[in-house]
Protein backbone atom coordinates (compact mmCIF):
# COMPACT_ATOMS: atom_id res chain seq x y z
CA UNK A 1 0.00 0.00 0.00
CA UNK A 2 1.36 3.42 -0.98
CA UNK A 3 2.75 5.76 1.64
CA UNK A 4 0.09 8.16 2.82
CA UNK A 5 -2.78 5.73 2.25
CA UNK A 6 -2.33 3.33 5.18
CA UNK A 7 -4.26 3.78 8.41
CA UNK A 8 -7.75 4.90 9.29
CA UNK A 9 -10.80 2.73 9.72
CA UNK A 10 -14.17 1.69 8.44
CA UNK A 11 -16.92 4.13 7.58
CA UNK A 12 -18.34 6.01 10.52
CA UNK A 13 -21.09 4.12 12.29
CA UNK A 14 -24.33 5.29 13.81
CA UNK A 15 -22.77 6.67 17.03
CA UNK A 16 -23.31 10.42 17.21
CA UNK A 17 -21.04 12.13 19.71
CA UNK A 18 -20.55 15.60 21.13
CA UNK A 19 -17.12 16.69 19.95
CA UNK A 20 -15.14 19.92 20.35
CA UNK A 21 -12.45 20.92 17.90
CA UNK A 22 -9.97 23.40 19.43
CA UNK A 23 -7.99 25.47 16.94
CA UNK A 24 -5.65 28.14 18.29
CA UNK A 25 -3.10 29.78 16.03
CA UNK A 26 -3.98 28.21 12.66
CA UNK A 27 -6.05 30.13 10.07
CA UNK A 28 -8.83 28.13 8.42
CA UNK A 29 -8.70 30.00 5.13
CA UNK A 30 -5.13 28.78 4.53
CA UNK A 31 -5.71 25.17 5.54
CA UNK A 32 -7.70 22.79 3.32
CA UNK A 33 -6.99 20.10 5.93
CA UNK A 34 -8.82 21.98 8.69
CA UNK A 35 -11.70 22.84 6.39
CA UNK A 36 -12.07 19.19 5.41
CA UNK A 37 -11.83 18.09 9.06
CA UNK A 38 -14.69 20.41 10.06
CA UNK A 39 -16.90 19.08 7.28
CA UNK A 40 -16.04 15.47 8.07
CA UNK A 41 -16.82 15.75 11.77
CA UNK A 42 -19.97 17.83 11.28
CA UNK A 43 -21.42 15.23 8.89
CA UNK A 44 -21.48 12.61 11.64
CA UNK A 45 -21.23 14.29 15.05
CA UNK A 46 -22.49 17.29 17.03
CA UNK A 47 -19.54 19.57 16.47
CA UNK A 48 -18.44 22.79 18.10
CA UNK A 49 -15.38 24.61 16.84
CA UNK A 50 -13.46 26.78 19.30
CA UNK A 51 -11.33 29.09 17.19
CA UNK A 52 -9.17 32.16 17.54
CA UNK A 53 -11.46 34.82 15.99
CA UNK A 54 -8.49 36.22 14.07
CA UNK A 55 -8.35 32.93 12.20
CA UNK A 56 -12.04 32.03 11.78
CA UNK A 57 -12.25 33.26 8.19
CA UNK A 58 -12.66 30.33 5.83
CA UNK A 59 -14.68 28.10 8.12
CA UNK A 60 -16.91 25.97 5.86
CA UNK A 61 -20.34 27.51 5.52
CA UNK A 62 -22.11 24.48 4.07
CA UNK A 63 -22.31 22.44 7.28
CA UNK A 64 -24.45 22.84 10.39
CA UNK A 65 -21.81 23.81 12.95
CA UNK A 66 -21.28 26.48 15.55
CA UNK A 67 -18.18 28.56 15.96
CA UNK A 68 -17.22 29.48 19.50
CA UNK A 69 -15.24 32.67 19.04
CA UNK A 70 -14.33 35.59 21.27
CA UNK A 71 -15.87 38.98 20.80
CA UNK A 72 -14.34 42.29 21.78
CA UNK A 73 -15.79 41.84 25.27
CA UNK A 74 -13.85 38.59 25.69
CA UNK A 75 -17.12 36.66 26.08
CA UNK A 76 -17.87 33.50 24.15
CA UNK A 77 -20.43 33.88 21.41
CA UNK A 78 -22.05 31.34 19.08
CA UNK A 79 -22.66 32.12 15.45
CA UNK A 80 -23.70 29.82 12.60
CA UNK A 81 -20.81 28.12 10.82
CA UNK A 82 -19.60 30.05 7.84
CA UNK A 83 -20.52 33.42 9.32
CA UNK A 84 -17.12 34.60 8.19
CA UNK A 85 -17.90 35.08 4.51
CA UNK A 86 -15.39 33.78 1.95
CA UNK A 87 -13.17 36.27 0.19
CA UNK A 88 -14.20 37.44 -3.25
CA UNK A 89 -12.06 37.81 -6.30
CA UNK A 90 -10.22 41.08 -6.62
CA UNK A 91 -11.05 43.29 -9.55
CA UNK A 92 -7.62 44.91 -9.47
CA UNK A 93 -5.00 44.17 -12.14
CA UNK A 94 -3.05 41.04 -11.28
CA UNK A 95 0.26 41.70 -12.94
CA UNK A 96 2.37 44.85 -12.38
CA UNK A 97 4.79 44.59 -9.50
CA UNK A 98 4.08 48.19 -8.57
CA UNK A 99 0.48 47.24 -7.86
CA UNK A 100 1.25 44.50 -5.36
CA UNK A 101 4.25 45.84 -3.46
CA UNK A 102 4.05 45.93 0.29
CA UNK A 103 6.56 47.52 2.58
CA UNK A 104 7.78 45.91 5.74
CA UNK A 105 6.91 47.82 8.88
CA UNK A 106 9.57 50.12 10.27
CA UNK A 107 10.13 47.86 13.27
CA UNK A 108 10.56 44.76 11.10
CA UNK A 109 12.99 46.54 8.81
CA UNK A 110 14.99 47.85 11.77
CA UNK A 111 15.14 44.40 13.36
CA UNK A 112 16.34 42.83 10.10
CA UNK A 113 18.99 45.41 9.29
CA UNK A 114 20.20 47.09 12.47
CA UNK A 115 20.05 44.68 15.39
CA UNK A 116 23.02 42.44 16.19
CA UNK A 117 22.40 38.74 15.64
CA UNK A 118 21.77 37.89 19.30
CA UNK A 119 19.30 40.71 19.70
CA UNK A 120 17.60 39.66 16.48
CA UNK A 121 17.16 36.18 17.94
CA UNK A 122 15.68 37.69 21.09
CA UNK A 123 13.33 39.88 19.05
CA UNK A 124 12.19 36.80 17.14
CA UNK A 125 11.48 34.95 20.40
CA UNK A 126 9.37 37.88 21.59
CA UNK A 127 7.50 38.01 18.28
CA UNK A 128 6.75 34.26 18.30
CA UNK A 129 5.56 34.39 21.91
CA UNK A 130 3.35 37.38 21.19
CA UNK A 131 1.71 35.67 18.22
CA UNK A 132 0.96 32.51 20.20
CA UNK A 133 -0.03 34.05 23.53
CA UNK A 134 -1.94 37.17 22.48
CA UNK A 135 -5.59 36.65 23.41
CA UNK A 136 -4.94 33.19 24.82
CA UNK A 137 -6.18 33.87 28.40
CA UNK A 138 -9.63 34.97 27.17
CA UNK A 139 -9.77 32.00 24.82
CA UNK A 140 -8.94 29.61 27.66
CA UNK A 141 -11.66 31.17 29.83
CA UNK A 142 -14.20 30.56 27.06
CA UNK A 143 -13.12 26.91 26.86
CA UNK A 144 -13.51 26.54 30.62
CA UNK A 145 -17.04 27.98 30.59
CA UNK A 146 -18.27 25.62 27.88
CA UNK A 147 -20.02 22.33 28.67
CA UNK A 148 -17.66 19.38 28.45
CA UNK A 149 -17.94 17.30 25.27
CA UNK A 150 -17.49 13.55 24.90
CA UNK A 151 -14.36 13.94 22.77
CA UNK A 152 -11.86 16.78 22.35
CA UNK A 153 -9.80 17.16 19.17
CA UNK A 154 -6.92 19.65 19.07
CA UNK A 155 -5.14 21.01 16.01
CA UNK A 156 -1.40 20.84 16.70
CA UNK A 157 0.79 22.26 19.49
CA UNK A 158 -0.71 25.67 20.18
CA UNK A 159 -4.23 24.25 20.33
CA UNK A 160 -3.04 21.55 22.72
CA UNK A 161 -1.62 24.29 24.96
CA UNK A 162 -4.97 26.12 25.02
CA UNK A 163 -6.90 22.93 25.74
CA UNK A 164 -4.64 21.86 28.59
CA UNK A 165 -4.73 25.32 30.19
CA UNK A 166 -8.54 24.99 30.13
CA UNK A 167 -8.39 21.61 31.84
CA UNK A 168 -9.49 19.63 28.77
CA UNK A 169 -8.12 16.17 27.99
CA UNK A 170 -7.68 15.92 24.23
CA UNK A 171 -8.18 12.38 22.92
CA UNK A 172 -7.22 13.13 19.29
CA UNK A 173 -4.24 15.19 18.21
CA UNK A 174 -4.58 16.51 14.65
CA UNK A 175 -1.03 17.17 13.50
CA UNK A 176 -0.36 20.01 11.08
CA UNK A 177 3.42 20.25 11.55
CA UNK A 178 5.86 17.46 12.36
CA UNK A 179 9.12 18.74 13.80
CA UNK A 180 11.73 16.92 15.89
CA UNK A 181 12.68 18.76 19.09
CA UNK A 182 16.18 19.55 17.82
CA UNK A 183 14.74 21.31 14.75
CA UNK A 184 12.40 23.66 16.58
CA UNK A 185 13.63 27.21 16.06
CA UNK A 186 12.21 29.01 19.10
CA UNK A 187 12.31 28.39 22.84
CA UNK A 188 8.50 28.53 23.04
CA UNK A 189 8.07 25.90 20.35
CA UNK A 190 10.68 23.70 21.99
CA UNK A 191 8.54 23.83 25.14
CA UNK A 192 5.38 23.12 23.12
CA UNK A 193 7.18 20.23 21.44
CA UNK A 194 7.86 18.67 24.85
CA UNK A 195 4.23 19.19 25.86
CA UNK A 196 3.09 17.57 22.62
CA UNK A 197 5.23 14.44 23.00
CA UNK A 198 4.60 14.07 26.73
CA UNK A 199 0.82 14.31 26.39
CA UNK A 200 0.64 11.87 23.46
CA UNK A 201 2.96 9.34 25.11
CA UNK A 202 1.42 9.39 28.60
CA UNK A 203 -2.20 9.32 27.51
CA UNK A 204 -2.11 7.14 24.41
CA UNK A 205 -3.54 9.98 22.36
CA UNK A 206 -4.70 9.18 18.82
CA UNK A 207 -2.65 11.05 16.22
CA UNK A 208 -3.98 12.13 12.85
CA UNK A 209 -1.15 12.88 10.44
CA UNK A 210 -0.54 13.07 6.70
CA UNK A 211 1.80 10.10 6.36
CA UNK A 212 3.09 7.18 8.38
CA UNK A 213 6.48 8.91 8.74
CA UNK A 214 4.86 12.01 10.28
CA UNK A 215 2.52 9.98 12.50
CA UNK A 216 5.39 7.79 13.71
CA UNK A 217 7.35 10.84 14.85
CA UNK A 218 4.54 11.61 17.32
CA UNK A 219 2.83 8.30 18.11
CA UNK A 220 4.91 5.09 17.80
CA UNK A 221 1.84 2.90 18.28
CA UNK A 222 0.56 2.30 14.74
CA UNK A 223 -2.82 1.21 16.14
CA UNK A 224 -3.38 4.80 17.31
CA UNK A 225 -2.36 6.46 14.06
CA UNK A 226 -4.89 7.77 11.54
CA UNK A 227 -3.40 8.67 8.17
CA UNK A 228 -5.16 11.44 6.24
CA UNK A 229 -3.04 13.10 3.53
CA UNK A 230 -3.65 16.72 2.62
CA UNK A 231 -6.23 16.34 -0.11
CA UNK A 232 -8.55 18.33 -2.32
CA UNK A 233 -12.25 17.94 -1.63
CA UNK A 234 -13.97 17.94 -4.99
CA UNK A 235 -14.33 16.35 -8.40
CA UNK A 236 -11.47 16.35 -10.93
CA UNK A 237 -11.14 19.64 -12.80
CA UNK A 238 -10.85 20.41 -16.49
CA UNK A 239 -8.21 22.82 -17.74
CA UNK A 240 -9.11 26.49 -17.32
CA UNK A 241 -8.25 29.43 -19.54
CA UNK A 242 -8.92 32.02 -16.84
CA UNK A 243 -5.28 32.53 -15.80
CA UNK A 244 -4.03 32.97 -19.38
CA UNK A 245 -6.75 35.47 -20.13
CA UNK A 246 -6.15 37.34 -16.86
CA UNK A 247 -2.43 37.71 -17.59
CA UNK A 248 -2.78 38.22 -21.34
CA UNK A 249 -0.57 35.27 -22.27
CA UNK A 250 -0.14 34.15 -25.87
CA UNK A 251 -1.34 30.68 -26.96
CA UNK A 252 2.18 29.33 -27.43
CA UNK A 253 3.42 30.27 -23.98
CA UNK A 254 3.79 27.54 -21.35
CA UNK A 255 2.63 28.37 -17.82
CA UNK A 256 4.80 27.13 -14.94
CA UNK A 257 2.86 28.03 -11.81
CA UNK A 258 4.11 28.44 -8.25
CA UNK A 259 1.30 29.30 -5.85
CA UNK A 260 0.42 29.49 -2.18
CA UNK A 261 3.34 30.21 0.12
CA UNK A 262 6.03 32.03 -1.87
CA UNK A 263 8.65 32.82 0.73
CA UNK A 264 12.18 31.72 1.45
CA UNK A 265 11.01 28.27 2.56
CA UNK A 266 9.66 27.68 -0.96
CA UNK A 267 12.90 28.91 -2.60
CA UNK A 268 10.90 31.39 -4.68
CA UNK A 269 13.75 33.80 -5.38
CA UNK A 270 16.03 30.96 -6.44
CA UNK A 271 13.35 29.71 -8.83
CA UNK A 272 12.96 33.21 -10.31
CA UNK A 273 16.72 33.42 -10.82
CA UNK A 274 16.74 30.01 -12.49
CA UNK A 275 14.02 31.13 -14.92
CA UNK A 276 16.60 33.31 -16.69
CA UNK A 277 17.88 30.15 -18.38
CA UNK A 278 14.57 28.52 -19.29
CA UNK A 279 13.12 27.96 -22.74
CA UNK A 280 11.76 31.36 -23.94
CA UNK A 281 8.29 29.81 -24.22
CA UNK A 282 8.15 29.21 -20.45
CA UNK A 283 6.45 31.80 -18.27
CA UNK A 284 6.79 31.58 -14.49
CA UNK A 285 3.58 32.71 -12.81
CA UNK A 286 3.71 33.46 -9.08
CA UNK A 287 0.25 33.46 -7.52
CA UNK A 288 -0.16 34.99 -4.08
CA UNK A 289 -3.76 35.08 -2.85
CA UNK A 290 -2.79 37.61 -0.18
CA UNK A 291 -1.19 39.92 -2.73
CA UNK A 292 1.93 40.06 -0.58
CA UNK A 293 5.42 39.60 -1.99
CA UNK A 294 8.58 40.44 -0.08
CA UNK A 295 10.34 43.56 -1.41
CA UNK A 296 13.43 41.60 -2.49
CA UNK A 297 11.30 39.43 -4.80
CA UNK A 298 9.51 42.44 -6.26
CA UNK A 299 12.82 44.13 -7.01
CA UNK A 300 14.12 40.95 -8.61
CA UNK A 301 11.21 40.49 -11.03
CA UNK A 302 11.57 44.09 -12.22
CA UNK A 303 14.87 43.19 -13.90
CA UNK A 304 14.49 43.76 -17.68
CA UNK A 305 15.55 40.23 -18.57
CA UNK A 306 12.86 38.80 -16.28
CA UNK A 307 9.97 41.07 -17.26
CA UNK A 308 8.73 38.70 -19.96
CA UNK A 309 9.50 35.54 -18.02
CA UNK A 310 7.85 36.19 -14.65
CA UNK A 311 4.27 37.31 -14.04
CA UNK A 312 2.54 38.05 -10.73
CA UNK A 313 -1.01 37.02 -9.91
CA UNK A 314 -2.80 38.26 -6.79
CA UNK A 315 -6.52 37.60 -7.14
CA UNK A 316 -8.02 36.44 -3.84
CA UNK A 317 -10.21 33.33 -4.01
CA UNK A 318 -11.53 30.65 -1.73
CA UNK A 319 -9.49 27.45 -1.91
CA UNK A 320 -11.93 25.78 -4.30
CA UNK A 321 -12.14 28.84 -6.57
CA UNK A 322 -8.35 29.10 -6.69
CA UNK A 323 -8.10 25.47 -7.74
CA UNK A 324 -10.69 25.96 -10.49
CA UNK A 325 -9.28 29.18 -11.93
CA UNK A 326 -5.59 29.40 -11.05
CA UNK A 327 -4.23 25.89 -10.53
CA UNK A 328 -6.28 24.48 -13.43
CA UNK A 329 -4.79 27.17 -15.67
CA UNK A 330 -1.23 25.89 -15.38
CA UNK A 331 0.59 23.62 -17.81
CA UNK A 332 3.10 22.58 -15.14
CA UNK A 333 3.02 23.06 -11.38
CA UNK A 334 6.02 23.88 -9.21
CA UNK A 335 5.70 22.49 -5.67
CA UNK A 336 8.96 23.32 -3.97
CA UNK A 337 10.34 23.35 -0.43
CA UNK A 338 13.73 24.17 1.00
CA UNK A 339 15.34 21.40 3.03
CA UNK A 340 14.91 22.85 6.52
CA UNK A 341 14.48 19.53 8.28
CA UNK A 342 12.03 16.70 8.78
CA UNK A 343 8.85 18.74 8.32
CA UNK A 344 9.97 20.07 4.93
CA UNK A 345 11.43 16.81 3.67
CA UNK A 346 8.17 14.98 4.36
CA UNK A 347 5.77 17.04 2.27
CA UNK A 348 4.75 14.60 -0.46
CA UNK A 349 1.49 13.92 1.41
CA UNK A 350 1.12 17.20 3.31
CA UNK A 351 1.06 19.77 0.52
CA UNK A 352 -2.24 21.42 -0.35
CA UNK A 353 -0.82 22.87 -3.55
CA UNK A 354 0.25 19.41 -4.74
CA UNK A 355 -3.27 18.08 -4.27
CA UNK A 356 -4.67 21.14 -6.07
CA UNK A 357 -2.47 20.62 -9.13
CA UNK A 358 -3.26 16.91 -9.32
CA UNK A 359 -7.00 17.59 -9.06
CA UNK A 360 -6.65 19.58 -12.29
CA UNK A 361 -4.46 16.94 -13.92
CA UNK A 362 -1.42 19.24 -13.91
CA UNK A 363 1.94 17.44 -13.67
CA UNK A 364 4.38 18.86 -11.14
CA UNK A 365 8.05 19.49 -10.49
CA UNK A 366 8.98 18.68 -6.91
CA UNK A 367 12.16 18.67 -4.78
CA UNK A 368 14.55 15.76 -4.96
CA UNK A 369 13.69 14.49 -1.46
CA UNK A 370 13.37 10.80 -0.59
CA UNK A 371 9.62 10.96 0.10
CA UNK A 372 8.92 12.83 -3.13
CA UNK A 373 11.10 10.40 -5.10
CA UNK A 374 9.09 7.49 -3.70
CA UNK A 375 5.78 9.23 -4.45
CA UNK A 376 6.81 10.07 -8.01
CA UNK A 377 8.01 6.51 -8.56
CA UNK A 378 4.72 5.13 -7.23
CA UNK A 379 2.34 7.49 -9.01
CA UNK A 380 4.25 9.09 -11.90
CA UNK A 381 2.65 12.53 -11.47
CA UNK A 382 5.78 14.54 -12.24
CA UNK A 383 9.54 14.88 -11.95
CA UNK A 384 11.95 15.44 -9.06
CA UNK A 385 14.54 18.12 -9.77
CA UNK A 386 16.91 20.59 -8.17
CA UNK A 387 16.12 24.27 -8.69
CA UNK A 388 18.66 24.67 -11.47
CA UNK A 389 17.09 21.67 -13.25
CA UNK A 390 13.51 22.97 -13.31
CA UNK A 391 13.77 24.21 -16.91
CA UNK A 392 14.97 20.83 -18.18
CA UNK A 393 12.37 19.03 -16.05
CA UNK A 394 9.62 21.18 -17.55
CA UNK A 395 10.78 20.33 -21.06
CA UNK A 396 10.69 16.64 -20.13
CA UNK A 397 7.13 16.94 -18.86
CA UNK A 398 6.04 18.76 -22.02
CA UNK A 399 7.51 16.06 -24.25
CA UNK A 400 5.16 13.50 -22.70
CA UNK A 401 2.40 15.84 -21.51
CA UNK A 402 -0.62 13.56 -22.16
CA UNK A 403 0.91 10.67 -20.21
CA UNK A 404 1.93 12.88 -17.29
CA UNK A 405 -1.49 14.55 -17.16
CA UNK A 406 -3.16 11.14 -17.08
CA UNK A 407 -0.82 10.01 -14.29
CA UNK A 408 -1.59 13.21 -12.34
CA UNK A 409 -5.33 12.55 -12.55
CA UNK A 410 -4.83 8.90 -11.54
CA UNK A 411 -2.74 9.98 -8.51
CA UNK A 412 -5.50 12.37 -7.48
CA UNK A 413 -8.09 9.60 -7.63
CA UNK A 414 -5.92 7.11 -5.72
CA UNK A 415 -4.33 9.26 -3.01
CA UNK A 416 -5.06 13.00 -3.10
CA UNK A 417 -8.86 13.04 -3.40
CA UNK A 418 -10.54 13.58 -0.05
CA UNK A 419 -13.58 11.32 -0.41
CA UNK A 420 -11.87 8.02 0.64
CA UNK A 421 -10.65 9.63 3.91
CA UNK A 422 -13.89 11.37 4.86
CA UNK A 423 -14.92 8.99 7.65
CA UNK A 424 -11.55 8.20 9.19
CA UNK A 425 -11.42 10.75 12.00
CA UNK A 426 -15.18 10.68 12.58
CA UNK A 427 -15.05 6.90 13.06
CA UNK A 428 -12.37 7.22 15.75
CA UNK A 429 -14.44 9.90 17.51
CA UNK A 430 -17.39 7.51 17.56
CA UNK A 431 -15.29 4.74 19.08
CA UNK A 432 -13.86 7.03 21.75
CA UNK A 433 -17.33 8.33 22.64
CA UNK A 434 -18.50 4.80 23.40
CA UNK A 435 -15.46 4.00 25.53
CA UNK A 436 -13.52 2.11 22.87
CA UNK A 437 -9.97 3.04 21.94
CA UNK A 438 -9.29 4.87 25.20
Amino acid sequence: MAEGVAGGGAAAGAVRARVDLVVWGYPFDKSPSLQNLVRDLARVHDLRVFVDPRHARGLPGDVAIFVEALGADSAARSVPGGAASPPTASAEPAHPAAGVAYERGRLETWVRTRLPQRLRALAREVYVAREVLRGLPAFVRALRRAARPAVVVVADKTSLLAARLAGLRPAIYYSLEATPYAEETSLLYKALNRLERRWITRHGTWVVAQSTARAGLLQPDAARQVIVPVTSDGEPLAASGWLRERLGLAPGQVVLLAAGGLGADQMTQEIVEASRHWDPRFVLVLHSASGRFVPELLELVKAPELAARVRLSTDHFTIDEAERRVYAGADIGIVYYRDLGFNHRHTAYSSGKLAAFLRAGVPVIVPDFDEFRAAVAAHGFGVCARVEEIGAAAARLLDAAPAYRQAARAAFDRVYRHAPYRDRVAEVVGRLATGQGR
